[in-house]
């Protein structure tokens, strides 16, 4: 059952459309961004499914061939080949064009000559030349955060410098890439001086909602009560796959102890092994720095702690400490609040952590204090946790509409602002988020909900009356109900952004 990601599916189809209709630019391709488990794969297997019958889909699980440089190219132009010629069997079965099998056995002979750097850039020239020929292609590379592992060849460090420069020249490729690392595609793709900035729009994928975590937990269960249905989200965090999991498993009527200590609480669960997953995972990103686990531990066992109690708490350099609490962000597994301090992203992740670290005797008093009212400490953690995301997003949207002036921006257009002011206040006391003027005194206003909730039509509609202008954007970090799209598809004035 395919749940929520309705705004993700219509910002893919009408790229798609502009792609197959040649109103295309480099900038077009798109980035989604989310840990590990929160749908990505899902979302691109259906897009694609969606999409066979308009285009030529290439689908990679790259995590899968990510063995070799040669092992990838060959099953990267095996994909390519099946989406043109639809024939079982390899290269050689497959195809009937000449020039294709003389390009490949070109290839071949690069990499048996261990010209790794050459072959690579040999095929993304050949997937160039099979688009010009056979027309439009989706390439969708899900995982693609190990790509990027091919580096650690010596002959192919510029892996990333081959991939822009073709991609630059591949008019009839669209491509989509999904990345388990959130926080080090960002600061690669809005990173100027990286080779692949502004060729990628990005988009966060989540955990779902409240409601739509009930609607795939009432999917696969239906006899559940409402507290059931309350517990499985805040002890999931809205996390699908581990609702799909944990769903199936729980009681009717009981408290969540006996599901915690089977999945979170013991080193065969589920949740347990979900997280000591994402934490390996996360660690074998940043290798090499023995101070990782000290550091990550002291942010465990506190309520939010800052570097200089942490680099006093285990006697290390405060750089050191630094280094260590950057490495940790890059890979979410923890963040940096407003208060200048350090929690661990996801509250049953540190919970996780704490058991790790103790072991299954010393975690037993831990344990007990936890299960003691759980879902209200958690209600309270991912509120506090909202509200500070919120506050620090609504500074990056303001500098990031600054900063794309005379852009293109989130599918807008961007005009040159004379005036933007942050926290506006109209004459009859209404807060705008923010509000903007052109050079020719056209007036812009936009309006932030960073709150894991769909938008209704009310709460737009309260927006663009608070005050008369000429375009109202109004951003969301979830998506916005169908009878917003309605009311607005064809209002020019109004714009729709999910973030």
């Amino acid at each position: 059952m395919f749940i929520n990601r309705i705004y993700e599916l219509e910002l893919l189809n009408k790229k798609l459309e502009l792609f197959l209709n040649w109103n295309w630019k480099n900038t077009y391709h798109h980035a989604f961004l989310g840990l590990r488990r929160t749908g990505k794969t899902y979302l691109l297997q259906h897009f694609a499914s969606q999409s066979k019958e308009k285009v030529k889909i290439v689908y990679l699980n790259i995590s899968k061939y990510k063995i070799s440089p040669y092992s990838f190219s060959l099953w990267f132009i095996s994909q390519f080949i099946d989406a043109i010629y639809w024939k079982p069997g390899d290269i050689y079965d497959k195809v009937d064009d000449v020039q294709i099998l003389k390009q490949w056995q070109n290839i071949e002979k690069l990499y048996d000559e261990n010209k790794i750097d050459i072959a690579m850039n040999k095929v993304f020239e050949f997937i160039t030349y099979l688009s010009e020929k056979y027309g439009k292609f989706l390439v969708i590379l899900d995982e693609f955060q190990d790509f990027f592992s091919f580096t650690n060849y010596p002959k192919l460090k510029n892996i990333e410098a081959i991939f822009r420069d073709n991609l630059e020249n591949q008019k009839n490729i669209f491509y989509i890439v999904s990345w388990s690392f959130p926080s080090i595609l960002k600061w690669i793709l809005n990173n100027p001086k990286h080779y692949l900035y502004s060729h990628f729009e990005i988009s966060d994928i989540y955990n779902f909602d409240k409601e739509n975590s009930k609607k795939l937990i009432k999917s696969l269960r239906v006899d559940l009560k409402k507290q059931d249905i309350e517990n499985i989200f805040y002890l999931s965090w809205g996390n699908p796959y581990l609702i799909v999991n944990l769903t199936p498993e729980i009681i009717v009527g009981e408290d969540l102890n006996p599901l915690l200590n089977k999945n979170l609480f013991n080193t065969n669960g589920k949740i347990y092994n979900y997280f000591l997953y994402i934490l390996e995972e996360s660690l074998n990103k940043i290798p090499g720095n023995t101070s990782l686990l000290w550091v990550l531990k002291e942010v465990c066992f506190a309520d939010g702690i800052n570097t200089t109690q942490i680099s006093k708490n285990i006697c290390l350099q405060i750089w050191v400490v630094q280094k260590a609490l950057k490495l940790l962000s890059k890979v979410d597994i923890i963040y940096s609040s407003l208060d200048k301090k350090w929690y661990i992203q996801n509250y049953i992740f540190k919970y996780f952590l704490k058991y790790y670290f103790l072991g299954i005797d010393d975690f037993e008093y831990e344990k007990s204090n936890y299960l003691k009212n759980k879902v209200n400490i958690l209600q309270e953690e991912f509120a506090r946790t909202s509200q500070d995301l919120w506050k620090t997003k609504e500074f990056e949207v303001y500098y990031e509409i600054k900063e794309n002036q005379w852009k293109e921006w989130k599918w807008i257009k961007l005009p040159k602002f004379k005036v933007i002011k942050k926290n506006y206040y109209t004459e009859y006391g209404d807060e705008i988020d923010i509000y903007s003027e052109t050079i020719r005194g056209k007036k812009w206003v936009f309006e932030l909900k960073y709150k894991k909730k769909q938008v209704w039509l009310k709460e737009v509609d309260k927006f663009i009356r608070k005050i008369d202008v000429d375009r109202y954007v109004y951003i969301s970090k979830s998506w916005f109900v169908d009878s917003v799209y309605k009311e607005y598809k064809d209002d020019k004035k109004v714009f729709l952004i999910q973030l």
